[in-house]
């Protein structure tokens, strides 16, 4: 049978900041997801009108094109939504975290469970690590920092 190591007060706390971090990141991610949507829509619908305006009728069919599956994505992953959704709860763990030293370690726990458990958890799998490394560096922890990824670190400059 594994032993279990006991978790302790300061690891909740940590789990609060990565939460609120986490959250952080995935806010600034679908916010600036939403804003490149409305920036290709509003682009697309000026080249649509150019083209038809210079008889382009290819150019203004692709500009048109373009605009609609950016509208459809948009719809489907609603960005802004979650992008709100995820400014709540990153509220919500600062709150937390800012209450932690006040707490015993047992109402922490009670508290952080059920953040963990109420918000939402549709963050591309980059930013987990990013936050992870944000959180572990910001307390000094930087041993435990992991290595970036490509891909981390182009969701970086989306976070």
């Amino acid at each position: 049978m594994p032993e279990q190591i006991a978790r302790t007060k300061y690891q909740a706390i940590l789990d609060t900041q990565y939460g609120a971090t986490y959250h952080r990141f995935c806010r600034r991610f679908y916010r600036h997801v939403s804003k490149i949507f409305a920036f290709i829509v509003l682009m697309g619908g000026t080249a649509a009108v150019g083209g038809f305006m210079a008889s382009s009728a290819g150019f203004g069919t692709f500009a048109a094109l373009l605009m609609a599956v950016t509208t459809v994505m948009d719809q489907l992953l609603s960005p802004a939504v979650r992008s709100e959704q995820h400014k709540f709860h990153s509220r919500k763990f600062s709150d937390l975290d800012a209450q932690a030293e006040s707490l015993s370690f047992e109402e922490l726990e009670i508290r952080l469970k059920y953040l963990q458990s109420r918000g939402p958890d549709d963050g591309p799998q980059p930013i987990r690590w990013i936050a992870y490394n944000d959180t572990v560096t910001s307390k000094g922890h930087t041993d435990l920092k992991e290595p970036e990824t490509k891909t981390q670190r182009i969701f970086r400059v989306l976070c």
